[in-house]
């Protein structure tokens, strides 16, 4: 073959090349849904459904699957040295929209009891329902409890002066993109002992938030709800009603400060009892009053 017939045949097939690639990524596209009528039913009892009871120690594996392995996004604040510097979130836009962010600041309450090492802090995250009216509980780890911080959702996303939020059972970290900090967190091994956890781990993989992707796409948390796959998602899982894992965090700070933390409690302590072995709460029982235990880390 000569050489003018041989650049023909290479110039058809790169342009074959590239019609197969365009339409490989076209197929590939989704567009993600929301759900009010679903995230509603993760806070009510259903007499129904049940739960094994050994369904809470597989929770934990599960969830961070689907909510914390998801490939991350090219955001977040920079630690490099040990100093965070603030980078303002991506797909600001797509999450006002979607996790209904909005420009209501939360006063809902947090009541802090000490305990031998930490404090059991008690976290009114109902934000007016089943369909929140209210912005997200914003709040900062301080020497003397866990602390409100009076900030909008709007607002939340350009201040660094917050290191958690919660709304009904998301929780998120100011991070990646969630806010502009360096908020981190992993979750130890399933069947950790929060009491004997005495000094941070080298070995728990530090996670940003990363639960929009590259492409401002949500990532989900697996649990069917429609809800967006946090750093601590793992925390919960739904049968039913919003039952606890068990599941233990290491957290890291934007000042480096390492904690321990486990949510306890989606509903007050009897009632999550039987939801977690039963998959039913008594009828009545009010969801979303979370109990949190935390404790710093020696460094």
């Amino acid at each position: 073959m000569n050489q003018q017939g041989l650049k023909g045949l290479l110039g058809t097939f790169a342009m074959f090349s590239l019609a197969v690639a365009a339409v490989s990524c076209a197929a590939s596209g989704s567009s993600p849904a929301t759900s009010a009528d679903a995230a509603a039913q993760a806070d009510t009892a259903s007499t129904d459904g049940s739960a094994d009871g050994s369904s809470a120690d597989t929770g934990a594996d599960s969830a961070a699957d689907a909510g914390t392995d998801a490939a991350q996004a090219d955001t977040g604040a920079d630690t490099s040295g040990g100093i965070c510097t603030p980078v303002a979130p991506l797909c600001t836009d797509d999450q006002i929209l979607e996790l209904n962010l909005l420009k209501t600041v939360s006063k809902r309450t947090i009541v802090n009891t000490a305990e031998t090492m930490g404090f059991l802090s008690e976290v009114d995250a109902t934000a007016g329902g089943f369909n929140p009216t209210e912005s997200f509980l914003y709040a900062r780890f301080t020497a003397t409890g866990l602390e409100r911080v009076d900030l909008s959702d709007q607002a939340a996303l350009d201040s660094t002066e917050w290191d958690i939020a919660f709304r009904r059972y998301i929780v998120r970290l100011n991070s990646g993109v969630s806010g502009p900090s360096c908020v981190s967190a992993g979750v130890l091994p399933v069947k950790t002992d929060y009491e004997q956890v005495t000094a941070a781990s080298s070995s728990v993989t530090m996670k940003t938030e990363a639960y929009y992707d590259k492409g401002c796409l949500m990532v989900e948390d697996g649990s069917g709800l429609k809800a967006p796959g946090t750093v601590l998602s793992p925390w919960w899982q739904y049968a039913n009603c919003v039952q606890t894992t068990g599941a233990v965090f290491q957290v890291q700070l934007a000042d480096q400060r390492k904690l321990k933390l486990m949510i306890t409690d989606f509903y007050a302590p009897a009632a999550q009892k039987t939801c977690n072995s039963s998959g039913a709460v008594p009828q009545g029982s009010v969801g979303a009053k979370l109990r949190i235990r935390w404790a710093e880390l020696p460094k």
